[in-house]
């Protein structure tokens, strides 16, 4: 794999090299608070283990790497201080909240537990020479002893595995689209069609080692939205931020940008804007960068073995967009006892329909 910074997408969105373990021997203190989370949440001593932690010094960070490893550490520190024990604390200690604040800008993105950390950042091998598979991979750090959460991320690191060449492939898409080369659209088209069908494979693994049970009531509650938690010693610190989402993820608003989907409902259209925020900024980037064009649908029409192309893309994503709502059922709606938001805050199942609806219009 490539080292950090990866701006070339060679990996898909996942990093360039494997993420780190470890920060470095000054932060030790840290490491091992976050690797022992799930004791200190067992016991219902969180706050009080994490509030004697010594002050962080971000300013010695200085790789992308190491900065990304201080951002998973704090992240899950941060969480597991306001969620501890299923109430919100309505407040994040000074001794996390001002070091979150500060990597979370230095990487651009914002102070909240995210897809960039819980999953793309998140991960080990298990067999080095193996590919990055759901069974060929460990969390680096949970909430919860139970090996269903580290699935529950390693599931979705395999289809972002699965999603690798996605970005290649949609830049691939659009140069040959700019040079009316048919036949390599036709190529890209059907390319493209193999790739979503294999990360909704990946996704179908979800089911494997993951109970919906356990989720729904050991995991999720720690992947919370924040609403008006006060960060300490920090500027403007009353803070709202949408907990993670598989919005978050960058692999299916790429698809969309490139193939021309839409999304006109005003709030769906709005989240999907903000989750770009959520993002690492050079895979926002990317997803604008797609969404200029060229103008793919129109292109395709103009042959109908292109167009026939475009709609099994289409189908596929679809697809991929069912079956995500299908394990919103199992995971969530069916463990609920009333109505229940997703963690990223909206009402899963509108969302989700909205999404696929639009999926299916053709302009």
């Amino acid at each position: 794999m490539k080292p950090y910074p990866d701006t070339s997408f060679a990996s898909g969105f996942l990093p360039g090299q494997a993420p780190l373990t470890h920060l470095p021997k000054a932060y030790e203190a840290w490491d091992t608070a976050a690797r022992h989370l799930p004791d200190y949440l067992t016991k219902g001593n969180a706050r009080k283990r994490l509030e004697k932690l010594p002050d962080f010094a971000h300013q010695q960070l200085s790789t992308a790497a190491e900065l990304e490893r201080a951002m998973l550490v704090l992240s899950f520190l941060a969480h597991a201080y306001v969620c501890e024990g299923g109430a919100s604390s309505g407040h994040l200690a000074a001794v996390i909240a001002v070091p979150w604040v500060a990597i979370a800008n230095r990487l651009g993105r914002v102070p909240i537990i995210s897809h960039a950390s819980l999953v793309l950042h998140n991960w080990r091998l298990l067999k080095e020479d193996a590919p990055l598979t759901a069974d060929n991979l460990k969390a680096l750090l949970q909430f919860t002893h139970q090996a269903d959460e580290s699935w529950f991320y390693m599931a979705t690191v395999e289809v972002e595995f699965s999603g690798r060449k996605l970005p290649g492939l949609l830049l691939d898409l659009h140069k040959y689209i700019l040079v009316e080369d048919e036949p390599y659209v036709a190529k890209c088209l059907q390319q493209l069609q193999e790739t979503i069908e294999a990360m909704h494979q990946s996704l179908n693994r979800m089911r494997i080692g993951c109970r919906p049970e356990v989720f729904y009531h050991e995991i999720r509650p720690y992947l919370a939205s924040f609403r008006d938690i006060h960060y300490e010693g920090v500027a403007d610190p009353l803070r709202s931020y949408h907990g993670g989402s598989a919005a978050q993820s960058s692999l299916l608003q790429s698809i969309d940008s490139a193939l021309g989907i839409m999304h006109p409902e005003a709030r769906s259209r709005a989240y999907l804007k903000e989750m770009l925020n959520y993002m690492p900024p050079a895979h926002a980037a990317f997803i604008k960068r797609l969404a200029k064009g060229p103008d793919v649908q129109a292109f395709c029409r103009r042959d109908a073995l292109l167009d026939s192309a475009y709609s099994a893309c289409i189908q596929a994503v679809m697809s991929l967009r069912n079956e995500h709502l299908k394990i919103v059922a199992e995971y969530i709606l069916s463990q609920a006892s009333g109505p229940a938001l997703g963690t990223g805050g909206t009402n899963p199942v509108d969302f989700l329909k909205q999404l696929r609806n639009d999926t299916g219009k053709r302009r």
